[in-house]
This record gives structure tokens, C-alpha cells and sequence, in this order.
């Protein structure tokens, strides 16, 4: 992945282990694409981008924590 230096897309290089970070530009855009093209991730980068968007960034995912989310509430409010 190549994103911005927005907090959340840099965490998500961060935290993922897999992607470069560009200011925004379309030339630090375009250095990102033909430093990736040159020299590709491994298969254990692309793995840890992958595991980690699914565990914590997939619909699925955000789906079960707004479903506890208001589960949460529901119970509070018949406490």
C-alpha cells in the first residue's frame, strides 16, 4: 500500500509493517511506486499488511466492535 501521512494511514504502515508513507505529492507518490516496482516487498511484508487489515481494519472486524459497542450500551441502559 502507498498512502498519505494522514495519523490513521501512517499507523496503518506502521502498525502493519507493510506499505510506504508519501507526503501526498504525486512525485513522492510516484518514488513510492518505482521504489516498490524496483524493490518489491517480500511475502512476509505483503503477509503482515494482510493479516493486519483483516484482523483490525476489515468490515468484518469493525462490524463485531460496533456490534459489541452497542451491546455494551443496550445492557447499560436495562442495568
Amino acid at each position: 500500500m502507498v498512502c498519505n501521512d494522514s495519523p490513521d494511514q501512517q499507523f496503518v504502515i506502521e502498525q502493519s509493517g507493510c506499505g510506504r508513507v508519501t507526503d501526498g505529492t504525486s512525485q513522492s507518490y510516484a518514488a513510492a511506486m518505482v521504489e516498490l516496482a524496483q524493490q518489491p516487498m517480500t511475502q512476509t511484508e505483503l503477509d503482515a499488511g494482510y493479516n493486519y487489515i483483516k484482523n483490525n481494519r476489515s468490515y468484518a472486524f469493525i462490524g463485531e466492535q460496533v456490534a459489541a459497542d452497542i451491546k455494551n450500551v443496550v445492557n447499560q441502559k436495562n442495568s
